[in-house]
């Protein structure tokens, strides 16, 4: 089997499984899928349409992780690879599986209490996730911002007119502050938000 490129995609991965099977049909693909998970189980399923979608780049939705999985293992690639072929986060073990065994006997309030505090940690991730986001779109704006300051500095020199240079130096500055400032205060507001879930 060929290697995957770091960046490979889930219809990449989908397209060397097909090839690995001298460009089997995805009906067989689909049977092959069927008859491993009837053998081992592990969560995976893919049906043709799907199959056919994300070769063709028409799939819209978010592939479900036994989609990946299925994909994934008809590439003989890792979990973790073919998570990270699909855009997201391999999941980890199912949470059940590492809670004591007397968690079975906590009374509904104790699980309400439980799942409150998973639900919290999740919204937390979501939120800091945003945030880091939007950290990141911001320090892309102000490199953005201090190319363009670079490049006008540029086109000023090559007149050798020092009024020129500083008039344009400082009107592309009182720019990137304004600028700066927004996405500081948009930062700002986020994390508040972020840290009111907690």
């Amino acid at each position: 089997m060929n290697e995957t490129s770091p960046r490979a995609t889930l219809a990449d991965l989908l397209r060397q499984a097909i090839d690995d099977r001298t460009g089997a049909p995805l009906r067989d693909i689909q049977a092959l899928v069927e008859a491993e998970e009837a053998a081992r189980p592990r969560g995976m399923s893919l049906n043709r349409s799907t199959a056919s979608q994300i070769l063709r780049g028409a799939y819209r939705g978010t592939p479900s992780p036994a989609t990946v999985r299925a994909i994934g293992w008809l590439a003989g690639v890792t979990e973790e690879e073919a998570f990270a072929a699909a855009g997201q986060p391999a999941p980890g073990r199912p949470l059940a599986d590492e809670l004591p065994a007397a968690a079975d006997t906590l009374n509904d309030r104790e699980r309400a209490v439980v799942i409150d505090v998973v639900r919290a940690l999740l919204a937390q991730r979501q939120n800091t996730d945003a945030w880091k986001a939007a950290t990141a779109e911001a320090l892309g704006q102000i490199v953005s911002d201090l190319a363009t300051i670079q490049q006008t500095l540029d086109d000023a020199a090559s007149k050798n007119d020092a009024t020129e240079i500083i008039r344009a130096a400082t009107n592309e500055m009182t720019h990137v502050i304004a600028r700066t400032r927004r996405l500081a205060e948009q930062c700002a507001t986020e994390d508040a938000t972020a840290s009111a879930t907690t």
